[in-house]
Parts: structure tokens; sequence; C-alpha cells
């Protein structure tokens, strides 16, 4: 079983759906010539294979995220996090990475519903020393999130000059969140 940030006990992952745009990242994050492995892990896991504007089952999706970690690895479930913003549903109105973060919450809401599978709390924003530290809580595996705070802290990039890095706080002993440091 992959590490995931989230205890999900409050929240019934059995009743929760995912959209198909959200699982094109799936499929995105895999190199062009092994989308049908991608595609075939779904249908495997009863997700099927994602369409926009329908809705999948997502713990069937979460089974897949944990096959796929476990034969490809981090970097793929990194891969697929970094598709975020590509596939999946996002916010409107989005103007900078203060936005961005603001509306992470926002953003799992579009994109999954029959439950509230995501809250970030960003603890440190100093933009000065180009540092943020921030929980995100859900049940996504770390590089997931990882990945889809890649994404938009380079998207939204306050400092162009600069590649923005993401990592996971190796201190999990608070054991229901993921701890990430971005920085710049």
């Amino acid at each position: 079983m992959i590490n995931t940030p989230m205890d999900t006990a409050h929240v019934d992952i059995k009743t929760v759906e995912i959209s198909g745009e959200a699982l094109n990242c799936c499929i995105n994050g895999f190199p062009e010539f092994l989308k049908d492995i991608a595609n075939s892990i779904l249908y495997a896991n009863n997700v099927g294979i994602p369409e926009p504007g329908k809705w999948y089952n997502f713990n069937n999706y979460l089974k897949a995220l944990n096959s796929i970690g476990s034969t490809y690895g981090d970097d793929t479930l990194y891969a697929i996090g970094k598709q975020f913003l590509n596939c999946a549903l996002i916010p409107a109105n989005i103007k900078n990475f203060t936005d961005a973060l603001k509306k992470i919450e926002e953003g799992f809401a579009l994109n999954h519903r029959n439950g509230n599978i995501c809250e970030v709390t960003v603890i440190n924003q100093n933009l000065s020393k180009k540092r943020i530290e921030l929980f995100m809580d859900n049940p996504y595996p770390y590089q997931i999130n990882r990945g889809i705070l890649t994404a938009a802290a380079r998207e939204f990039n306050p400092f162009k000059n600069l590649i923005p890095e993401v990592v996971i706080d190796e201190d999990m002993s608070f054991q229901t969140k993921g701890k990430y440091i971005i920085t710049w």
C-alpha cells in the first residue's frame, strides 16, 4: 500500500466520485507509448475509460493509483499530479500562486462529489524568503499532491526567473496530513 496523507475514516470514500476530467490526469501522466497501460490499469480496477462529463468511483481510482505506484513508482504518481492543471476542472479567476493555494480545495470539490476529501492549511507563507509550508489532507498518495503543487507553483510562479521545488516533509509523525514545502 502506498502512503497517503489522510486517514479517510471521516469520509466514506466508497460513495465519493471523481470526474472524468480528473481521471484523464492519470492517462496523461504516462508517456504516450504507455497510455494503453494506464487505461488497462483503470479498467482492471473497475474504473473504466475516463470520459469528460462523467463520474467514476473514487475508491476504485485509489486502488488503481496504488497499483500504478507499486508497479511504476513515485515518479509516475508525481507525473500524474503534474497533469492536474492540464486535465482537471480548475476554479476560475486564479491570478497568482496565492490564489492558486487558496483554491486548491475548490479544485478538489469541482472534481470530486459526495464528500469533502481535501483540506489545505498554509502554515507558513513567507514569499520574501521564497518559502511556503502547508498541509494537504486528502486520500491521494503524497506524490500526486506534490505533482499538483509543483504544477501550480510553475504555472503561477511569483518568481519568474526561479524554478520552484516542492518537497514532502519526511517527518510524518502527525500521520494524517502530508506536509509540503515549496521553495524557489
